[in-house]
C-alpha cells in the first residue's frame, strides 16, 4: 500500500541530498515505515518514518530506533515512546497534496531536531514539556503524580496525598482543601515525606543514581542544603523529590523517589554526610523516576492567555439558582477559585434546563451542589456553603460578607437586594456590591455594579422597587406558572443565561468598570423576537440588536 502512497525513489534521492541514508530492508515496505540513517557529530543515529493510515491528511510518525536511544538521551523533542516531535499540530498543516515531499520534509526535519539537541541549541524548548522527557520508570506506571502547589523559586515541604495508587503534591497550608475536594480519606495522607527544590540550570538533568541526582543538585541549585538536610535527617526509608527546572520564567517539573541512607560508622546518628553516602554502594542505586503532571491553578489559568486581575479574588455569591451558578462557572473558567455560596434551596429536576448543575445533582442543597460541580471541574477551587436564609447573616455579622473583594447578587429578590444595598451606603458593606437579573424570555439582561455608596433606589426605582429602565414595558403579563405550581417564573432559556453572565464577566474581568464608579450595564438578547414573545419594548432600546451592549454610568 505505501507504493500507492508515495514514491520511494523519489524520496530515497531527495534524502541523499541531504545526506540521509535510506537503508533499504525488504520488511520496510510490507510493514509502511522507512529506516533512514545520518551521522551526527560522529554517532550514527537511525529513526523510522511510519505512514499512518490517515496519511498524507497527517504528517508521519517518525520514532527513533531503539538500537541509537542511548545516544540522544535528555534532549528536547524526543517524548517517552522515542518518537520524534515534529510539528505542531494546532498551527501547522500537513501538505497532503505532496505526499512525497511531506515524508522528505518530516524526515529532514527529525534529524534537524536530533542535530540541534546534540548540539545544545535548542535546550530552551524543554520549557514545561519535562514531563515528556523525563520518562517514569516501568514500576511507577501504574500511577499518576499531580503537584497542585505553586511552583517557584523558593523550595518546599510538601505533603503527598494518595488516592487510587495516585498520587497529589500540595503544600502545608492547603493539603485539607485538596483532601476534601478529592474525597481522599485522612489517613492517605502522607505527612511531609516530600520536598520540592527549585533548579537553575543549562542543562538537562541526566540523572541515573544517587550521585547524579546529588552532584546535580549541588551544581544547579541555591537549596542544595536544604536538599541534603532533608535526606540526612529523613525518618523515612525512601523519600520523594521533585525537582523545579527554570526554564523561560517558569518551572518544568520532574520527580524521583530517593532511598535514605544508613549512618557511616564515625558520625553520629542522622549526622551522616550524604556526599560521603553517595561514594558508596549507594551512590550507586539507581533512582526510579516519575513524570509530574502539574495541576495548580497558576499554571492551569496561565494556559489561558488572560491577564485577568481577578485571578486572586475572593466572591460572594448570593443565589445560586440558573445566573448564580453560571456566573460562578464563568468566574471559575477564568481562574477565579475562592467563593461563598449563599441560598437556602434545593436543587430540583425542573431546574437543571437552566443551571449549571444536572441531574445527579438533584436535591442536593443547591450551593452543595453547585460547590461539588466547581470542584469536580477543578481541584483547586475553593468553596464555602451557607445554607441559612441570608437575613440571617446579615443580622448576625456583615463580616462574612466584607472579608470577600465582590459580593454578587443574583437571587432576584428586591428586599435582599435593598437590604445589601442600605448597608453598603450605611458604610457597614465595604465590598463593591453587583446586583444581577433578567427580564421575561432573557431579552435583556441588566447589572448595577456599585463601587460607591449611592441612593439608586430613590434614582432608578419606584415606590414598588420596580426598575424604571426595564427594557420590556409589560414585563409582569410575560411571567409563567406551571400546573399545579404555587410560583410564578420568568421564562428564559439556559443558553441565554450564559451568554449573558459570560459577556458581563468579559466586561468586568477586561477592567471595563472603573473601581471608583458606578454603572448600569445592559446585555440585549433575541431583541428580533420581541413581537413572538408579545414583548412591548420602551422605546429607548428598541433599536438595540440582539447580542449588543450598552453601559452607562449612573453615579
Amino acid at each position: 500500500m505505501m507504493e500507492d502512497q508515495v514514491d520511494n525513489q523519489y524520496i530515497e534521492d531527495e534524502l541523499s541530498k541531504k545526506n540521509i541514508i535510506v537503508l533499504h530492508d525488504e520488511s520496510s515496505c510490507e510493514e509502511e515505515y522507512i529506516i533512514c540513517s545520518r551521522v551526527i557529530n560522529n554517532k550514527s543515529i537511525q529513526l523510522r518514518c511510519e505512514l499512518t493510515k490517515f496519511f498524507p491528511y497527517e504528517f508521519p510518525k517518525i520514532y527513533v530506533l531503539e538500537s541509537c536511544v542511548s545516544n540522544i538521551r535528555g534532549i528536547p523533542h524526543i517524548n517517552s515512546d522515542n518518537s520524534v516531535c515534529l510539528f505542531d499540530n494546532e498551527t501547522n498543516i500537513p501538505d497532503f497534496r505532496m505526499p512525497n515531499d511531506l515524508v522528505v520534509t518530516s524526515i529532514t526535519k527529525a534529524f534537524s531536531i536530533v542535530s540541534d539537541g546534540l548540539n545544545g541549541k535548542n535546550f530552551s524548548d524543554f520549557d514545561d514539556e519535562c514531563l515528556a522527557y523525563w520518562k517514569t520508570s516501568k514500576s511507577l506506571e501504574k500511577s499518576i503524580y499531580y503537584s497542585a502547589f505553586h511552583n517557584d523559586d523558593s523550595p518546599k515541604m510538601l505533603y503527598c496525598l494518595l488516592k487510587n495508587n495516585d498520587f497529589y503534591f500540595c503544600q502545608n497550608n492547603d493539603y485539607k482543601i485538596y483532601l476534601s475536594n478529592l474525597n481522599i480519606a485522612n489517613e492517605n495522607c502522607i505527612d511531609k515525606k516530600c520536598i520540592y527544590i527549585p533548579i537553575t540550570s543549562d542543562s538537562y538533568p541526566k540523572i541515573i543514581t544517587y550521585r547524579d541526582a546529588v552532584e546535580y543538585i549541588k551544581a544547579y541549585s541555591k537549596y542544595y542544603k536544604c536538599y541534603k538536610r532533608f535526606i540526612e535527617t529523613s525518618k523515612y526509608k525512601t523519600n520523594i523529590i521533585i525537582l523545579g527546572l527554570e526554564m523561560n520564567g517558569s518551572y518544568a517539573l520532574c520527580g524521583f523517589y530517593q532511598k535514605s541512607f544508613k549512618d557511616i560508622n564515625g558520625f553520629r546518628k542522622g549526622k551522616s554526610p550524604i556526599e560521603l553516602a553517595v561514594k558508596g554502594v549507594y551512590g550507586n542505586t539507581a533512582i526510579e523516576r516519575f513524570s509530574v503532571h502539574n495541576i495548580s491553578q497558576d499554571r492551569l489559568f496561565n494556559r489561558g492567555g488572560i491577564e485577568n486581575y481577578f485571578f486572586n479574588k475572593k466572591l460572594a455569591i448570593i443565589g445560586c439558582g440558573s445566573i448564580g451558578s453560571n456566573l460562578a462557572e464563568g468566574f471559575a473558567s477564568v481562574g477565579v477559585s475562592k467563593y461563598k455560596l449563599f441560598d437556602n434551596q434545593i436543587l430540583t429536576e425542573e431546574n437543571i434546563g437552566r443551571h449549571y448543575c444536572g441531574f445527579n445533582q438533584v436535591y442536593k442543597r443547591k450551593t452543595e451542589a453547585l460547590k461539588q460541580e466547581l470542584i469536580n471541574h477543578n481541584p483547586n477551587i475553593i468553596v464555602k456553603t451557607f445554607f441559612d436564609n441570608i437575613h440571617s447573616y446579615l443580622n448576625k455579622s456583615v463580616d462574612v460578607f466584607n472579608n470577600c473583594d465582590y459580593i454578587f447578587i443574583t437571587i432576584g429578590r428586591a428586599p435582599i437586594e435593598y437590604r445589601f444595598v442600605q448597608l453598603f451606603n450605611n458604610h457597614k458593606i465595604n465590598v463593591p456590591i453587583i446586583v444581577l437579573w433578567v427580564e421575561p424570555y432573557a431579552l435583556c439582561g441588566h447589572v448595577l455594579v456599585l463601587n460607591k455608596p449611592q441612593d439608586i433606589y430613590s434614582e432608578f426605582f419606584d415606590v414598588n422597587l420596580e426598575f424604571k429602565d426595564s427594557v420590556i414595558l409589560n414585563a409582569s403579563e410575560l411571567y409563567k406558572r406551571e400546573s399545579g405550581c404555587q410560583s410564578t417564573y420568568v421564562p428564559y432559556s439556559g443558553l441565554d443565561i450564559k451568554i449573558f453572565v459570560n459577556s458581563f464577566i468579559q466586561r468586568l474581568v477586561s477592567k471595563r468598570f472603573d473601581s471608583d464608579k458606578n454603572y448600569h450595564y445592559i446585555w440585549f438578547g433575541n431583541m428580533s423576537k420581541c413581537k413572538e414573545f408579545n414583548a412591548v419594548i420602551d422605546e429607548r432600546w428598541k433599536n438595540f440588536d440582539n447580542g449588543s451592549e450598552y453601559i452607562e454610568r449612573i453615579d
